[in-house]
């Protein structure tokens, strides 16, 4: 039995493998003590948006505004029960969804209709990372992909300024997403103002550090079937952006 197994783990993500690597002791606390993380406002944003853009691409015809509607009532829904933000905080937000519903969909619409699966409207995508010799020697790395079409993935990313290349993170999603499919990735970047195409330089390595990434994350689950141990001797980096709006967690270390 592999560390994974031990712990219950049947699988891992991208995005867990970045959390893992930028804070290990937010994805401990989160996958092995099973606490929800609460995330920001511009993580709320970017969800609404993808659901305003996916509408629109969804819909063709669909008016713009209409699209915008949408993005601004999941935003709403999502958002309405959080601690210390009152509406008028929530409405200062909406010309920037709006903003990036417009752009992203006036930059995808014209490359046609995305393929949607029937039922989710979320094309599911993985792959096998092996991690050491043996038939317990893999685990499944699972991501859901934004806009797929026929020739290529695109990625939506909402963000407060526009990156000039791909962070080592979104390249290793990328990858992910390459390797599984066999076909090229783009993100499409919003921002508040202006819009940018970026696309991962070299998939291999990005592929090469999620191995590595893995093997180390397996020997760590190996060394103990204790989740409270673990958490008890996992660095932890207080200042990683996983514990904005999320410090009261941090008890969970000092119990373990």
């Amino acid at each position: 039995m592999n560390g994974f197994e031990t712990h219950g783990i049947e699988h891992l993500s991208p995005s867990q493998i970045n959390m893992a690597m930028d804070s290990a002791s937010a994805w401990v606390v989160s996958k092995l003590l099973k606490q929800r993380f609460s995330v920001g406002i511009p993580a709320e944003r970017g969800k609404a948006v993808e659901s305003g853009v996916a509408r629109g691409l969804y819909h063709m015809d669909m008016p713009i505004a209409d699209c915008q509607a949408r993005a601004i009532e999941v935003f709403e829904s999502n958002t309405a029960l959080m601690s210390g933000l009152e509406p008028e905080e929530r409405k200062k937000t909406y010309p920037v969804i709006e903003n990036m519903v417009e752009m992203a969909i006036e930059q995808l619409r014209p490359l046609g209709d995305p393929n949607w699966p029937a039922e989710t409207h979320q094309n599911r995508v993985e792959i096998k990372c092996r991690f050491k010799k043996g038939e317990d020697g893999t685990v499944p790395i699972i991501g859901f992909l934004d806009f797929l079409y026929d020739n290529e993935i695109v990625d939506l990313k909402t963000t407060g300024r526009l990156p000039t290349k791909m962070s080592a993170a979104h390249c290793r999603q990328a990858a992910v997403y390459a390797r599984a499919t066999g076909l090229p990735v783009k993100f499409l970047y919003v921002s508040p103002k202006n819009y940018r195409w970026l696309e991962p330089e070299d998939v291999d390595q990005s592929l090469d550090e999620i191995k590595a990434q893995v093997k180390r994350l397996e020997k760590f689950l190996s060394v103990s079937d204790d989740p409270k141990f673990l958490a008890s001797i996992v660095p932890h980096n207080p200042s990683s952006f996983y514990w904005n709006g999320n410090k009261h967690l941090e008890g969970e270390l000092e119990r373990a």
